[in-house]
């Protein structure tokens, strides 16, 4: 089955943001919260300490002002999507890669128009494979990925992941099927070699 050359590790955290083709700047509202805030005669909320850590890549130093309950609250108060998938990486950072899985799961089934949701979709089956080996729960979060749209480089990825994800699943005639969707659609890629399934 296809694996990816480099899996993911609960240790890595990679900032979640899509390559270029997929983080044009965010549309413009018709208000803004701070224009909302003065035309009603009061300031804006202030954003949380964890966020401005976050936002500054001191991802460990979010995680300790958060903590694990910290987390979860947060995922359930966040008011968007960039804040989920810097929820997502601050678990990370803090070595509980399970607390990642319920921002990204906000995301995708939360704010599935989002043009990060195929993303954070992606994001979220490498997790759930290589990071808590979870290969049936993968499955799921990569069709999901799929079906959402990616781009030609992403796709590859996600079918690479998906074989695997299905072989370690225990459903090896789903696997070679993926396979050979790959090898159709991608017949130079970078992640199968027949013969051997190791990555090229």
């Amino acid at each position: 089955a296809a694996d990816d050359p480099a899996p993911t590790t609960a240790r890595v955290v990679a900032p979640s943001v899509p390559p270029p083709d997929v983080t044009a700047a965010e549309p413009a509202g018709p208000a803004s919260a701070s224009a909302a805030g003065a035309t009603a005669g009061r300031a804006p909320p202030a954003s949380p300490r964890w966020l401005a850590l976050a936002r500054a890549s001191d991802h460990a130093g979010a995680f300790r002002l958060l903590g694990a309950d910290g987390i979860r609250r947060a995922t359930l108060e966040a008011r968007s999507v960039e804040e989920l998938l810097l929820l997502a990486d601050v678990a990370r950072a803090g070595e509980h890669p399970e607390l990642a899985v319920d921002p990204l799961r906000a995301i995708v089934e939360q704010h599935s128009g989002h043009r990060r949701a195929a993303w954070a979709a992606l994001t979220l089956g490498r997790l759930e494979l290589d990071g808590l080996n979870r290969p049936a729960e993968a499955v799921t979060s990569l069709e999901r990925a799929l079906d959402l749209g990616l781009t030609p480089q992403l796709r590859e990825t996600a079918l690479a992941r998906l074989a695997a994800a299905h072989r370690r699943a225990g459903q090896p005639e789903r696997a070679l099927l993926v396979r050979a969707q790959y090898q159709s659609e991608f017949p130079n890629g970078r992640y199968i070699s027949p013969a051997t399934e190791d990555p090229r």
